[in-house]
């Protein structure tokens, strides 16, 4: 009977040891990259601004930028399933535009950035990503 137990116990013992599921521990660092460039159709560019911000890093505030603007940061760690955001508002005065280039490109661990979302409009943008 001791010898049931004790095979019992061993049986339930190794049984609970099994190999966990494995932990997706990897690395994503995004690329966060905009280009404004100011056109003025007519009037004056006083007035004018530019607002980015993104998850994970240090917002920008320009004001009265006469010529092109660009911006790029990189953050992280972040990990999969992580949402990504990028903002950005732009303010013009009458007669007068922004055209935003903006891109998110993701990188996992030591792999190049690849571009997961950009888009190239008249004015703000606003782009968003879940990592996969």
């Amino acid at each position: 009977m001791k010898k049931f137990l004790f095979i019992l116990v061993t049986t339930f013992f190794l049984m609970g040891c099994s190999k966990d599921d494995e932990v997706d521990n990897t690395e994503y660092y995004v690329k966060y990259e905009v280009s404004c460039k100011f056109k003025r159709y007519y009037g004056s560019y006083r007035g004018s601004s530019i607002k980015i911000s993104g998850t994970g890093v240090r917002s920008s505030y320009i004001t009265d930028k006469y010529n092109n603007y660009t911006w790029s940061e990189i953050g992280g760690p972040f990990q999969k399933g992580d949402k990504l955001h990028l903002s950005v508002k732009t303010v013009a005065p009458r007669g007068a535009a922004y055209i935003t280039d903006a891109s998110i490109s993701v990188c996992k661990t030591a792999c190049p950035f690849v571009i997961k979302r950009s888009s190239n409009t008249n004015g703000s943008a606003s782009l968003t990503y879940n990592i996969e």
